[in-house]
């Protein structure tokens, strides 16, 4: 992330569960919005949820799956740039995935931020308060696919509030491609253990194959 970072913590901090936090985007990390549109799908539309059912039931195992396996390693967090009655809405095509989130926050930055700060600071703010609200956390991980999160991050960096942490970015590929969307997902499922366990920084990008 910085060229700096590697030298930042000068011992071993001790993680657990409980100073663990790990947050999620919505778009095209967890929901694959941009095969969505690309596919003219409309949520609304009985026919075209029939239409992509069983597209929709493989995505709903592999998410559950993964934000049930997460969890065994910090406490999940989402935030999310969209609206809160679009995620409610992805979330009707995702029944597995809608029980596992029942215990877990899903924020808005836009409707948190919109009114106060511009687009490119509101997951920068979201992110601040959330670990400030999360007292005692070191070890914090950003899964998502834009340079919002990893700019949000980032800024974590000089939070004296937090003088010992380990940063951890993964950043999504944006695509059109289902499959792609898939194979993110289920290598976060195989791969967090690992993520969350690492006493360095980490800054991970998937690539196109």
């Amino acid at each position: 992330m910085y060229n700096n970072m590697s030298n930042y913590n000068s011992k071993d901090l001790k993680l657990s569960i409980n100073r663990t936090l790990v947050i999620i985007d919505w778009d095209d990390t967890l929901f694959p919005s941009s095969w969505a549109v690309y596919n003219k799908i409309n949520l609304n539309s009985e026919s075209d949820r029939i239409k992509y059912s069983g597209e929709f039931q493989k995505l709903d195992f592999q998410l559950s799956q993964t934000i049930n396996r997460i969890s065994k390693y910090g406490k999940i967090i989402i935030i999310t740039n969209a609206l809160l009655d679009w995620i409610r809405l992805t979330l009707t095509v995702l029944p597995k995935t809608a029980k596992s989130l029942e215990n877990i926050d899903i924020i808005s930055a836009r409707e948190k931020q919109q009114n106060t700060n511009p687009l490119i600071l509101w997951k920068t703010r979201t992110f601040l308060e959330v670990i400030k609200s999360n007292s005692g956390v070191n070890n914090i991980i950003s899964l998502g696919d834009a340079e919002y999160e990893y700019k949000a991050l980032i800024n974590l960096f000089n939070d004296i509030t937090i003088p010992h942490k380990y940063l951890k970015s993964v950043k999504f590929i944006k695509s059109n491609n289902y499959q792609t969307a898939i194979e993110q997902i289920i290598f976060i499922r195989k791969e967090i253990k690992e993520i969350c366990k690492k006493k360095r920084h980490i800054d991970l990008t998937f690539e196109k194959a």
